[in-house]
């Protein structure tokens, strides 16, 4: 019941056929996006719900992009509004070289959670399989966001405690750029998008999650 459609012919991502271990992917352009419909039913990403997101995906179709690209988000990435959201960061203006973040905002300068990974743990213009697993509320700062890329090492880089939102966030969730359909639109290709929450949203099944995509997709 939450199917991503995008109105505008002109910004729907291109169906790519056996582009990746034989099975069709979803290209975006740099304009591209999909959304689904209602902002409210995409308040568990950021009100402390625990959460799974767990993607297969390609970032970028150069080894350098040198730009930022929204894998998901319901907001537009910034600080000062209710929502949450994933990026890939290849800016060297930041002294970033293939990282992934997680960010949780609760309109306010102060967010609730911030995950930047490492330099190189996402490559660019390579497959990927990743989980990230959310506990916006948990005491310890780490374990709010927990990333782990093609079984490597897990990234918990989140130092902040700041109480999340229950308000609604921006807008409903969006894949291949910020809600507003213009901040850090993706260029790449998305090969699946899985979301878990409540009990079932444990580092197990996590974990559990990545592996099926990385056998899935060849990755």
């Amino acid at each position: 019941g939450n199917t991503l459609t995008q109105g505008t012919a002109a910004r729907r991502p291109t169906y790519s056929t056996a582009s990746q271990n034989g099975l069709n992917t979803a290209s975006f352009d740099g304009g591209d996006s999909l959304a689904a419909s209602t902002a409210a039913d995409w308040t568990f990403l950021h009100n402390g719900t625990n959460y799974i997101v767990a993607m297969a995906l390609r970032p970028g179709t150069t080894s350098n992009p040198d730009t930022f690209y929204t894998l998901w988000a319901t907001n537009d990435l910034l600080f000062a509004t209710h929502g949450a959201g994933m990026f890939w960061d290849d800016r060297s203006s930041l002294s970033r070289n293939n990282r992934i973040a997680h960010r949780i905002t609760r309109n306010a300068a102060a967010q609730a959670v911030e995950n930047v990974s490492v330099d190189n743990v996402m490559t660019a213009n390579a497959y990927s399989a990743f989980s990230l697993l959310a506990q916006p509320s948990n005491a310890t700062a780490a374990l709010r966001s927990s990333i782990i890329v093609n079984n490597g090492t897990a990234q918990e880089n989140n130092a902040l405690t700041n109480a999340p939102s229950a308000s609604a966030p921006v807008g409903a969730i969006t894949i291949g750029a910020a809600v507003n359909g213009t901040t850090g639109p993706l260029v790449g290709n998305i090969c699946e998008f899985i979301i878990v929450s409540g009990a079932n949203a444990t580092n197990a099944n996590a974990q559990r999650l990545t592996e099926y995509l990385r056998n899935k997709w060849g990755i």
